[in-house]
């Protein structure tokens, strides 16, 4: 994927999370986390991204927050959903084989 295209990816996943009622923080903070993380204070869910980190490493953060939630219903760009279902089909490949 070109880096243009990236960010255009990173960007509608930013806007499918605000929608989706995440509260996505950038923060440099060296000591807080590695990358991004996710997370529930009180009602509210939390994506936090570290503002040093790689586009890609931002996505991943971002695709982790949004497979946890039901996202049926929402329209999500082709590129983005497709991104989803392979981290689902990952998922679900990686416990079949726990499974033997």
């Amino acid at each position: 994927m070109k880096e243009a295209e990236e960010e255009k990816l990173f960007q509608d996943l930013l806007t499918l999370a605000a929608d989706a009622g995440f509260r996505v923080i950038h923060s440099q903070e060296p000591d807080l986390l590695r990358g991004g993380a996710v997370g529930r204070i009180k009602d509210q869910n939390l994506i936090v991204l570290d503002s040093r980190a790689g586009i890609r490493r931002k996505i991943t953060v971002l695709v982790e927050a949004l497979k946890k939630i039901d996202l049926r219903g929402r329209y999500l760009k082709p590129e983005a959903r497709e991104l989803l279902e392979k981290v689902e089909e990952e998922k679900l490949k990686g416990q079949s084989q726990n499974d033997k």
